[in-house]
């Protein structure tokens, strides 16, 4: 399961197992990925809805949940975080990526953090939140995920994951 399903990338492989695959996300990326799933002849193992990770009503259904630079834009992410947890089957794993905000003044002086003001300026314009890594590793953690860790991939995208016991 994935949110935003624009992030697919090209090559993306699918789980071997019978369970399949299931993407949730905009009409138009869910066409983008219908179409790569189609031309790689997996349509009977995979399946698209567009819903966001807030309606997401499910129990032990997935191993692994990934949000691709969207946390930020859910109004409830304490929704989300319970909602993927139920979701998960037990050993699966939530995966965020999203945009670091900087933790403190001092961060903010920083060249990626001076790189990422236009974007954060938008987000925070349209109301989505702006939030430093660790808070999401606080969410998981409060809302029992194990084994929770971060890491940056670039100096502006940040990875959180945990797993659900």
């Amino acid at each position: 399961m994935w949110d935003r399903c624009r992030v697919a990338p090209d090559g993306a492989e699918l789980p071997e197992d019978d369970a399949g695959w299931h993407g949730h996300g905009d009409a138009h990326s869910l066409k983008l990925v219908a179409d790569r799933v189609s031309q790689a002849g997996l349509q009977e193992r995979v399946s698209l809805q567009q819903r966001s990770l807030e309606d997401l009503d499910e129990q032990d259904q997935y191993e692994v949940a990934l949000i691709n630079l969207s946390m930020h834009e859910c109004r409830d992410i304490e929704k989300v975080a319970r909602n993927v947890y139920r979701a998960l089957k037990p050993g699966g794993y939530f995966v965020i990526s999203d945009f670091p905000f900087p933790a403190s003044v001092q961060e903010t002086r920083t060249l990626p953090a001076r790189v990422m003001s236009g974007i954060q300026f938008f987000e925070a314009l349209v109301g989505d939140q702006l939030l430093p890594t660790q808070a999401y590793v606080d969410l998981l953690g409060k809302h029992g995920f194990n084994n929770v860790d971060a890491f940056d991939l670039t100096p502006v995208h940040a990875v959180t994951f945990g797993r659900k016991h």
